[in-house]
C-alpha cells in the first residue's frame, strides 16, 4: 500500500459514506460500483485488492502502471476520466484501493444498448396448424446511420488512444459507453499498455483481452500491439452492425467461426465495409489497416 501511495501521482479523493452496494459491472482486476455523495454527485468506483495476487508488490506495481495510463488518458477527449484514488477497508477485513472515476449519466454500456428492445423487432409467426405453438421471430433493426455514427465515434476514440501510444487491449462492446447523440467513450483500461512509437508488438506475461474479441497473437503468444486493437475493433464493429454474434464459443477458433459467419452476412449487404472489416480481423497483424487508414475509409460515408 505504501509503495502505491509513494509512487502514484494520483491525488487521494475522499468519499463520504462510501459502501459498495450498487454494482455497475466488472473491469480488469476489480468490480465497479456507483457512489452518490451527500451533495448528489455521482462517481464510478473500481475496487481492487491484492487478495488474488501471489505477490503484493506486483499488485501495487500494476496499479501504479494503470495510474500512469490514466494520467495520459485524462488529457484525451474521448476517454473516461480517473479523478483520484481512495482506500476502503471492507467488511471482509481487506483493504481495497479504489479508483474514483467520473460517472456519465447520459451514457450507457454499448452491449446493453445493443441488447435492448429498441435495436430489435419481434413479431409472431402463426403456424399453419393451429395445434402448433406460435413462433416469435426477431430482427436486428439498428438504423444504418446510427451504426455509422457509432463506428466513426469508435474510430475517433481509438485514434486518440493510439496517438498517445497506448494499446487498450480489451476492446469490446461492454468496455464502450455510448450516448444517444452517438458519442463514445472507452472504459476499463486495466489491461492497457504503453507501446513505443514504431514498435509493432510488446510481449506480455499474461493473456490480455476477452475471448472472441482478442487477436490471435494475444490469444496464442501474449503479444500486444496497436494492430491487436484493430482486430478487436473489427469484431466489435461486426457485432454493432449485425447484433449478437456467438453464444457458446469456448475457443478462439469457435468464436472466430461465429464472427466470420456474421461477417459474411454483412458483406452481402455492405460489400465495401465488409471488405475492410475482413482486413481488420486478418490473422496476421501486418495485414490489418491502421486506425488512420480506417478513419480515411469511413470519412466517405
Amino acid at each position: 500500500m505504501d509503495l502505491f501511495k509513494r509512487k502514484t501521482k494520483l491525488k487521494e479523493k475522499l468519499l463520504d459514506s462510501f459502501y459498495p452496494t450498487c454494482k455497475l459491472g466488472e473491469g480488469s482486476g476489480g468490480e465497479v460500483y456507483l457512489h452518490k455523495t451527500i451533495d448528489g454527485k455521482r462517481y464510478a468506483v473500481k475496487m481492487m485488492s491484492c487478495v488474488e495476487w501471489e505477490d503484493d508488490h506486483e499488485f501495487y506495481k500494476d496499479l501504479i502502471w494503470q495510474s500512469m495510463i490514466y494520467e495520459q488518458l485524462n488529457k484525451l477527449e474521448t476517454s473516461i476520466k480517473l479523478l483520484g484514488y481512495n482506500i476502503y477497508h471492507g467488511d471482509d477485513d481487506v483493504d481495497y484501493i479504489c479508483f474514483v472515476m467520473e460517472y456519465l449519466d447520459e451514457y450507457q454500456d454499448c452491449w446493453d444498448y445493443l441488447c435492448n428492445d429498441g435495436c430489435w423487432s419481434r413479431f409472431r409467426v402463426t403456424p399453419f396448424n393451429k395445434k402448433d405453438n406460435c413462433n416469435i421471430t426477431t430482427y436486428y433493426i439498428l438504423d444504418r446511420k446510427v451504426k455509422l455514427q457509432y463506428v466513426k465515434s469508435l474510430i475517433k476514440s481509438l485514434k486518440e488512444v493510439h496517438d498517445s501510444d497506448i494499446v487498450h487491449a480489451d476492446i469490446k462492446p461492454s468496455n464502450i459507453l455510448v450516448s444517444e447523440s452517438g458519442d463514445i467513450k472507452f472504459i476499463d483500461f486495466g489491461a492497457s499498455i504503453f507501446i513505443e512509437d514504431g514498435r509493432k508488438y510488446m510481449e506480455t506475461d499474461w493473456t490480455h483481452g476477452t475471448l472472441g474479441y482478442r487477436a490471435p497473437e494475444e490469444d496464442q503468444n501474449n503479444l500486444l500491439g496497436k494492430c491487436s486493437d484493430i482486430y478487436s475493433f473489427g469484431v466489435t464493429v461486426i457485432e454493432i452492425w449485425c447484433g449478437n454474434i456467438w453464444y457458446s464459443g469456448e475457443t478462439f477458433k469457435a468464436c472466430r467461426n461465429e464472427v466470420l459467419k456474421a461477417l459474411r452476412i454483412l458483406e452481402k449487404e455492405e460489400p465495401e465495409i465488409g471488405n475492410v472489416l475482413r482486413k481488420c480481423i486478418d490473422l496476421h497483424g501486418k495485414n490489418r489497416p491502421t486506425i488512420q487508414k480506417l478513419e480515411e475509409f469511413f470519412q466517405k460515408f
